[in-house]
């Protein structure tokens, strides 16, 4: 209730400054109007007297001198230049020496000056305009109503902009990083009430499904947890009979060989000595299956302990520069890369936040699987790069082996799967790798096809500047 609260009174301040910004525009625009219109009329009267001052001037000799054909010029070409509706000259006896246009009639107003000659009046100058001006004020005029309302317009625009990135933009952000939370795995992060109904529902169903997911999530790990004691207490108390089963099966060796010494001295029958002899021979056999199975197994718990603390140790997660990180993974692979007659090419790569044992344990697997399915057909090349990507960072490990078929995408990533039986280790490389990328709350994907190669990628919490 406290955080609608805030909203609305935000809401509010923010109605209120947009209908400042608009009413500030609008006073301006009309401010500007009456300046023009007021400015326009003081001109064009100021033009008017000037002319009449100027006609006044030119005029004087003329008059004086009576010169009938020059007053006429004059009275013809000032009509056209001071744009007024009718000019007449008269001279000092009131006779009308010139006249254009009609000086008489609706709708005009009658401007005048005497004409002096030498401190002597020889006539006066009439000049008749229309009550509405002229054609420069109305131009004026619309050139301020268009301003005014470019203004309103641009107040408007901002308005709007500013109503919509309050109540729409702002809210559609935060429900669309609510939703990159709930996909990264942050569930324990709520979006914020919002007053807008709509979008409050939005955010209310995303929280509570962010509030499932979280209790769903401590639930799996918390039989995840169980799983991995089980996995751990078995691996561990299981090795104790297997070190019997090898000592032991040593033990049984050295006997046989014993027996078999035995009977190439004593004077044993022929027949008798045959068989003991076939059943030296085949207890050694059985003894060599025991042994492999034995070897087998103790692999297995090996790789099953080394699952298991891959999710019990503690992560001691910091920011982590992965071109040091990957320089120094490739040190350690240096004699496989010249057995297998492999390159590894590392790019530039962008820092990640991150456990520094765990991620490089995470592509020291990746690229020794990419080593482990080279194809025979072409030398073997593996390739790691990565960008940075709405504050994740994501890695390419890139081979041109062998491949995987669509079909085994997911299964790849399955404790124990191995994609060739015949293929060494025990299957739980990509497993591993997948372990510690979750508990990163990150993700992996892969993209291959058989005979073309495979692009495993691994997207991680980027480290912000």
């Amino acid at each position: 209730m406290g955080a609608l609260k805030i909203k609305s009174i935000q809401r509010s301040l923010s109605l209120g400054l947009s209908m400042v910004i608009l009413v500030v525009g609008l006073a301006a625009g009309l401010s500007y109007l009456y300046l023009t219109i007021s400015n326009a009329g003081k001109n064009f009267e100021k033009h008017i007297n000037e002319g009449l001052d100027t006609l006044s001037t030119e005029l004087a000799v003329p008059l004086w001198n009576l010169d009938v054909v020059a007053i006429n010029f004059i009275c013809k070409e000032r009509h056209k230049n001071l744009n007024v509706s009718a000019i007449r000259i008269i001279d000092d006896r009131n006779i009308t020496m010139c006249s254009e246009g009609t000086i008489n009639g609706p709708g005009l107003r009658i401007l005048q000056r005497d004409i002096v000659y030498k401190d002597e009046h020889v006539g006066r100058v009439e000049l008749a305009l229309h009550t509405d001006n002229s054609g420069d004020l109305w131009k004026n005029i619309m050139g301020a109503v268009v301003i005014v309302l470019a203004v309103v317009l641009i107040a408007a625009i901002i308005t709007v902009q500013i109503l919509l990135r309050r109540h729409l933009v702002s809210p559609m952000h935060n429900l669309r990083e609510g939703v990159n939370r709930l996909d990264q795995g942050e569930y324990d992060q709520l979006l914020p009430a919002n007053e807008k109904q709509e979008i409050n529902a939005i955010a209310m169903a995303i929280n509570s499904l962010a509030s499932k997911l979280f209790e769903r999530e401590k639930e799996v790990k918390q039989y995840t947890d169980e799983l991995e004691q089980i996995v751990y207490v078995t691996s561990h108390d299981l090795r104790s009979p297997l070190v019997n089963v090898s000592g032991y099966s040593g033990e049984l060796k050295d006997s046989l060989d014993d027996i078999a010494s035995l009977i190439d001295n004593e004077g044993i029958p022929s027949e008798i000595k045959g068989k003991i002899v076939n059943i030296i021979k085949e207890s050694r056999e059985y003894l060599e299956y025991i042994n492999s199975g034995a070897s087998s197994m103790d692999s297995l718990l090996n790789g099953l302990l080394q699952f298991s603390r891959s999710g019990r140790v503690m992560l001691q997660k910091e920011e982590l520069d992965m071109n040091m990180l990957m320089s120094s993974v490739a040190d350690g692979f240096e004699f496989q890369l010249k057995e297998n007659g492999a390159k590894l090419q590392i790019s530039d790569l962008p820092v990640c936040i991150g456990d520094e044992g765990k991620i490089s344990q995470l592509f020291s697997n990746l690229i020794s699987n990419a080593l482990k399915y080279c194809s025979p057909d072409r030398p073997c090349i593996i390739e790691v790069s990565g960008i940075t990507e709405n504050s994740r960072s994501v890695y390419c490990v890139q081979d041109n082996g062998i491949g995987i078929a669509p079909e085994y995408h997911e299964k790849i990533f399955e404790i124990f799967h191995q994609l060739e039986p015949s293929a060494t280790g025990e299957g739980l490389g990509l497993s591993i790798v997948l372990k510690i990328v979750e508990r990163h709350k990150g993700k992996i994907w892969v993209e291959s096809e058989p005979g073309t190669g495979s692009k495993f990628y691994v997207s991680l919490l980027a480290a912000t500047n």
